[in-house]
């Protein structure tokens, strides 16, 4: 209640609510989902995009103690599609040697919807990993304080073809990692029959990260301490070996590739 001069002026409670609910309206109709960051990997050539990627090299590890090592030529275009390939190099005199690729976007965002389409295929000792990564982190491992906070919206076995997971990755290696997520199992058949492409999406805000799977929702996790609040980007990569999927043998059909069809992220702003 206002006192206007010697008046007095009040307003009705069924108009503070109207006019709440017309400004919240207003403002949800003013925000539209916009795509913030997008490739078909169609650009001139067989190289990714350098503005939009950087392509990682060496012996860093994403996967736990795989054997291969990230080269430059296992990642390319082709026929408007991303090649992400694990191949063995045969030696007679000397052990055999393991490569394959991984790419990072170049471009950080806080929040919003990420999807990928691709194609997976099956090989024993395979691994292939879609995520999202802090800024300021490296693709391959924890932050410099020991700490991760990773979204992983796509890990998959390619000795289990008809299971991929999703998982929150946090925590500080020095106290303890934790992984909040769960698998995705096709129960009528593979996710690599046909060749058939599928979708991986995450949706994440503040509150809440969200996965998809062929457009249906498969987990959400809403625990605070495990939900990104910094800005992050954007990993693509194979790898061979390690703990989680086990060493190649002589049935991996070298070479293996994974193939992305195209990304997408888009915020609501």
């Amino acid at each position: 209640m206002l006192k206007m001069g010697s008046r007095k002026c009040s307003t009705p409670f069924f108009a503070i609510i109207f006019l709440s609910a017309l400004w919240l309206h207003s403002v949800c109709e003013a925000l539209e989902l916009v795509e913030i960051f997008s490739d078909k990997f169609d650009s001139p050539g067989r190289a990714v995009d350098p503005a939009k990627w950087s392509v990682l090299t060496g012996d860093g590890k994403i996967n736990a103690n795989e054997v291969s090592r990230y080269s430059a030529e296992d990642v390319w275009q082709e026929n408007d599609h991303l090649l992400v390939r694990a191949n063995v190099v045969k030696s007679d005199s000397a052990p055999d040697e393991y490569y394959s690729g991984a790419i990072y976007s170049k471009v950080p965002f806080q929040f919003g919807e990420v999807e990928w389409r691709v194609k997976l295929p099956t090989a024993r000792g395979f691994f292939a990993g879609l995520s999202l990564v802090p800024e300021g982190c490296p693709p391959t491992g924890p932050c410099a304080d020991g700490s991760f906070n990773r979204i992983d919206v796509l890990q998959y076995r390619g000795d289990i073809p008809n299971r991929v997971s999703s998982m929150l990755v946090y925590g500080n290696v020095n106290t303890g990692v934790r992984h909040d997520g769960s698998e995705t199992y096709k129960a009528d058949g593979t996710f690599t029959d046909g060749g058939t492409y599928h979708l991986f999406k995450v949706v994440w805000d503040d509150v809440k990260v969200v996965f998809l799977v062929d457009g249906v929702e498969k987990d959400k996790i809403v625990t605070p301490e495990a939900i990104p609040h910094r800005k992050m980007y954007l990993v693509i990569h194979t790898s061979l070996g390690g703990w989680y999927p086990g060493p190649p043998d002589g049935t991996t059909p070298f070479p293996v590739h994974f193939v992305v069809d195209e990304v997408s992220v888009k915020r609501w702003q």
